[in-house]
């Protein structure tokens, strides 16, 4: 099992073995008496009826599908870090400037989302509302592909923009907070996220802890995250919309999970996995993002 840029204890490790039929499996525990299961705070996201399309600088919500859209505006930052300490996956520190903004979800994308799309549920751990793991990056793609071609049969997918995964760039630009969507009132690890010190060793359902950043929950914690692009050293230069090396064998999730270490629970962590792995802490959380022109290889 490949966990490269862990820097945990145990960070080798493979969570608990799970029963050997994840899509019969009986639901997840319930939720520890004392954890954080307060509805997070209300924000507002205007529902798209059919044959309308998002607006850019604006959020929205897939009323049908229980989808909530955060838009990002397009942005520098500095991706990486400069702490020699770090896993050298980490490194070096790269000014990424993204060209273009773009939404990402509320949240992980939950199991009861995945089932309506895919026809099945592959999570070791069942119940709608937990975050959908035990995934591949192939996987995550094609569901994508799917909520892609339904809303554009709706006619709410805006020119230029189609449902992916967010690239490592836009993930890490999110997760920082985006330009200028920092929390002032920055909540505690414990109060924002799940590991492996307060999750009880199970996923918990999504939306439940305090944003660490406005809108966007779990950022770091819960289930990995997966992303598009390969897994590569950043060019440590000055870069427009990175989306890692042509080639290579290795995908990237980032943020950290239930089974992480709390030190693991960070915007900089990369976990490589093959295209075709899966675990039950590993899963997704899609983006709607500027498409490539298909004759230049770049975004409109």
């Amino acid at each position: 099992m490949l966990i490269a840029g862990c820097s945990g204890e145990n960070a080798g490790e493979a969570p608990p073995s799970k029963p050997e039929d994840p899509v019969k499996a009986s639901p997840a525990k319930a939720i520890p008496s004392g954890s954080n299961t307060e509805e997070p705070l209300p924000r507002m996201f205007k529902a798209l009826s059919d044959g309308t399309t998002p607006i850019e600088g604006k959020d929205f919500r897939i009323s049908a599908l229980g989808l909530n859209m955060i838009w990002v505006n397009k942005g520098s930052f500095f991706m990486g870090t400069k702490n020699l300490k770090a896993p050298k996956n980490e490194r070096p520190q790269t000014l990424v400037t993204l060209t273009r903004g773009y939404w990402i979800a509320s949240m992980e994308t939950q199991q009861v989302l995945y089932a309506q799309l895919m026809k099945e549920n592959p999570s070791e751990n069942n119940a709608s509302n937990l975050p959908v793991e035990n995934v591949t990056f192939y996987d995550a793609r094609i569901f994508c592909r799917k909520l892609t071609e339904l809303e554009r049969q709706r006619q709410c997918l805006p020119d230029g923009y189609s449902y992916g995964l967010p690239t490592e760039a836009q993930w890490e630009f999110a997760a920082q907070g985006g330009a200028g969507k920092k929390n002032l009132n920055q909540p505690t690890l414990n109060e924002s996220d799940w590991h492996r010190d307060n999750s009880d060793m199970i996923p918990h359902p999504t939306g439940k802890k305090t944003p660490r950043l406005p809108g966007l929950h779990d950022m770091l914690g819960n289930v990995h995250e997966l992303c598009e692009g390969r897994s590569g050293r950043y060019p440590g230069t000055q870069v427009n919309d990175w989306e890692g090396p042509l080639e290579g064998t290795f995908r990237i999730a980032r943020g950290g999970s239930w089974f992480s270490s709390p030190n693991d629970c960070r915007t900089t962590f990369r976990l490589e996995v093959p295209s075709d792995f899966r675990m039950g802490n590993i899963g997704f959380r899609v983006a709607l993002v500027p498409v490539k022109n298909k004759e230049t290889g770049k975004k409109p």
